[in-house]
């Protein structure tokens, strides 16, 4: 068993704690295998160049809507999802969400608790859902369960009936915008996951001192 001592300070810096986390040595192994999960994702290739953003919405009255995004490579996606699985599945040891619950209810009622809301909210919704949403067929495509669509259809169960569902997207909108609509849904939860590792790696060496 640690008790951890952090110093918590909200953004205006009105509200200061001082805070003792009690973490067992299995709650420190699973810390560590997530922080082992997130330093595999860093060294995606895709990241190098960063992940794929929407840079432009345009309108034309002949074809409607469409999404410009930033360039990647489409090779790099597989490697992406693959070394992102352990984190962004929630039943997975040491996912994103595991690893949340866990430090939310050690830091129950505390600016802890009030941060790592943050970083779910970011994670869920992603960057673009606070401000705009389009739907296609009554599917919003910057939304976190339709990510899950994708996920799960197209990429890592290919449950038949989400597959078929992401086919009908991609009949609209075309396989390419289609996965750059999901890529860029995943820049949220990127940068929460490694916020949460920022804090994650600081409650590790804590636990040691």
């Amino acid at each position: 068993m640690h008790i951890v001592k952090l110093k918590a300070t909200s953004k205006d810096e009105i509200i200061k704690e001082n805070l003792e986390l009690t973490i067992f040595a299995d709650e420190i192994e699973l810390i560590h295998q997530f922080l082992e999960n997130v330093n595999r994702l860093r060294d995606a290739r895709i990241l190098e160049n960063g992940i794929p953003v929407l840079t432009n919405i345009k309108w034309e009255e002949e074809s409607g809507f469409s999404f410009e995004f930033s360039e990647f490579d489409c090779k790099d996606i597989s490697e992406l999802l693959h070394v992102a699985r352990p984190i962004i599945l929630d039943k997975e040891p040491a996912s994103f969400k595991k690893v949340c619950d866990l430090l939310g209810k050690k830091g129950k009622g505390t600016v802890l608790a009030k941060h790592l809301k943050s970083l779910r909210n970011l994670y869920v919704r992603g960057e673009y859902q606070p401000y705009f949403q389009f739907a296609v067929n009554n599917t919003p495509l910057f939304h976190d369960e339709t990510l899950k669509l994708w996920l799960n259809g197209a990429e890592y169960h290919q449950d038949k009936e989400k597959k078929e569902h992401i086919e009908g997207l991609e009949k609209i909108l075309s396989k390419d915008i289609t996965r750059s609509v999901f890529l860029s849904q995943l820049s949220g939860k990127l940068k929460s996951i490694f916020l949460l590792a920022h804090l994650t790696k600081l409650i590790l060496e804590k636990s040691q001192s």
